[in-house]
């Protein structure tokens, strides 16, 4: 199975073989996702609660995803070489 890459506002993670990782490799504990999750969750609930836009959304981000998975397809089939 191919490693999955998540790319967030300030660190970029890999999820494989149930487990998450940071950019350099080490294993990230999941007290630290919970926290994270718990981070995200507020601030959402409290975008809501004060009819704001939250600090990210789907659409802040959609571009940037399509583009990454461009890259990606281009890695993978190689048409990247020099």
């Amino acid at each position: 199975m191919t490693p999955i890459r998540l790319i967030g506002e300030e660190e970029t993670y890999t999820w494989h073989a149930m487990t998450l990782k940071d950019h350099e490799g080490n294993e990230v504990g999941k007290t630290t996702m919970q926290e994270a999750v718990v981070t995200q969750n507020r601030e959402f609930f409290n975008a809501i609660e004060e009819q704001r836009l939250p600090e990210t959304s789907f659409a802040d981000n959609l571009q940037t995803m399509e583009l990454l998975d461009r890259i990606q397809k281009v890695i993978d089939t190689g048409a990247c070489r020099t």
